[in-house]
């Protein structure tokens, strides 16, 4: 009987993960985050520009249970390989669900950066929302 509750929850799951991502891409569109997405860039962007980072190296541990999602993660990596190089290791895996890992960096960073970006980053409404009230569309 659990087997046949199982398959019949299937489709309900379907709808409910259709709607998910409906809703996310509806976020997603809308102007007012995606300037909000464009302001973040830019303040990294900021920081990296005014970072002195020398030296730096990373590791990075990674599982997830659907390889199709761990396969855009990998993809998106591999469109920063480029600027990491040899610097940064990436260990996936397809069995769990986790990650982890260490940056270990050398270099001069000013804390007057720091406040600058959070100045930016705070005076955005969206991004307050989101960061303040949890990104379930501001439900907690």
């Amino acid at each position: 009987m659990k087997a046949m509750e199982k398959i019949l929850s299937i489709p309900k799951k379907t709808i409910r993960k259709g709607k998910e991502i409906k809703k996310k891409i509806r976020m997603l569109t809308q102007e007012e985050t995606k300037e909000m997405l464009v302001l973040v860039f830019r303040q990294i962007l900021y920081l990296l520009h005014h970072s002195r980072v020398r030296n730096w190296k990373g590791e990075l541990y990674l599982s997830m249970e659907d390889p199709y999602t761990l396969g855009q993660v990998l993809q998106g990596i591999a469109l920063l390989s480029p600027f990491l190089g040899d610097s940064l290791h990436v260990y996936p895996e397809f069995d769990d669900s986790y990650y982890y890992g260490e940056l270990k960096a050398k270099g001069k960073f000013r804390l007057i950066h720091i406040v600058i970006v959070a100045v930016h980053l705070l005076r955005n409404r969206k991004f307050r929302e989101l960061l303040f009230k949890g990104g379930n569309d501001g439900k907690s």
